[in-house]
C-alpha cells in the first residue's frame, strides 16, 4: 500500500501482505476500511446525482411552461389554469422531494426525533382507509381492510408510523391493475402485530427484491418518473420502523403481486 497517496485521499491503494500473522491481519483490516471508504463515497456521489435528476425534471418543467405564459401561449382562462395546474404539481412534486431528503438526513445523522407514545394501530389504519378512499376510486380500486386480533395498542410514533402507512399503500395504488384489491391486514404473531399491505400488481423480480430499499432505486426503469415517487420512501419507511423497534420485510414473485410487512411490538 503506498501510505502517501492513501493519506492524500487516494483510497484505490491497497496492501498485498494479507498472510496469517499480525502484519497480515492489520493488512487485510487496512484494505477493508478502503473498500468501505470507497463505497460510501461512491454512494455519496450517486446520491448527489440522483437528487440533481429528480429535481432537474421538474425545475425543467416550470421554467418551460412559465416562459409559455409570459409569451402568451394560454389563450383563455381555461388553457392558463391548465398550465398554472401543471406548475403547482411540479412545485409539489420538487416539495415532497426536499422533504424526503430531509428525512433521508435526519435518519442517518440520528437527529430525527421519534416518539415513543402509546398509541392504537386499529383506529390508525382506519383513519388510513378513510384517507386513500378517493385515490381508491380514481383507479377503481377496492380496500380489503381486516383486523385480526384484539389487541390494538403498540409504543412508537403515531405520524411516523401513519407516514411509512402512507408510502406502502402509495406504492400498492400505483402499481394495482384496474379493478383490483389492495389487501390491508392486522393480525398478531407472539409479542408483535403484524400490518400487511399486498397488491395484486405485476410484482416484483427476485433479484431486485433485495435492491428496493436503496434509494432512488426504481424497479420499471422505463416508468414515468412523474408517476412514481421520490424513489426515497421504501428507505425512509425501513429507517422509520427500525427507529421505532420494528421490521418492514417484503414479499413479491414477478406476475403475482407484492405484500409488504410490518411488524412492532403490541403493548398491554
Amino acid at each position: 500500500m503506498n501510505n502517501k497517496r492513501f493519506s492524500a485521499g487516494d483510497y484505490t491503494s491497497r496492501t498485498c501482505y494479507t498472510d496469517k500473522d499480525e502484519i497480515g491481519t492489520l493488512g487485510k483490516t487496512f484494505n477493508a476500511m478502503a473498500d468501505a471508504i470507497v463505497h460510501t463515497q461512491q454512494t455519496r456521489r450517486n446520491f448527489f446525482s440522483n437528487i440533481s435528476h429528480e429535481l432537474k425534471t421538474p425545475l425543467s418543467c416550470i421554467k418551460a411552461t412559465t416562459e409559455a405564459l409570459i409569451d402568451g401561449i394560454a389563450v383563455n382562462d381555461q388553457e392558463r389554469t391548465h398550465y398554472l395546474e401543471r406548475i403547482l404539481a411540479e412545485t409539489d412534486r420538487m416539495s415532497r422531494l426536499v422533504h424526503d431528503i430531509m428525512d433521508i438526513e435526519q435518519l442517518e445523522s440520528g437527529r430525527m426525533c421519534i416518539k415513543q407514545e402509546r398509541f392504537d394501530i386499529a383506529a390508525l389504519l382506519l383513519h388510513q382507509a378513510d384517507t386513500i378512499e378517493m385515490l381508491l376510486k380514481k383507479k377503481n380500486l377496492s380496500l380489503l381492510l381486516r383486523i385480526q386480533t384484539d389487541k390494538r395498542y403498540v409504543l412508537g410514533d403515531a405520524d411516523r408510523f401513519a407516514q411509512v402507512l402512507d408510502n406502502l399503500l402509495s406504492n400498492a395504488i400505483r402499481y394495482a391493475p384496474s379493478g383490483s384489491h389492495i389487501g390491508l391486514l392486522l393480525t398478531e404473531e407472539n409479542k408483535w402485530l403484524q400490518v400487511s399491505i399486498s397488491d395484486q400488481g405485476e410484482g416484483i423480480a427476485s433479484e431486485d427484491l433485495p435492491l428496493i430499499w436503496e434509494r432512488f432505486y426504481r424497479v420499471d426503469k422505463s416508468r414515468d418518473r412523474s408517476l412514481g415517487g421520490s424513489g426515497l420512501g421504501l428507505s425512509i419507511s425501513l429507517g422509520l420502523m427500525e427507529a421505532m423497534g420494528g421490521t418492514i420485510t417484503v414479499e413479491s414473485e414477478k406476475g403475482k403481486g407484492t405484500m409488504f410487512k410490518i411488524r412492532i411490538p403490541w403493548q398491554i
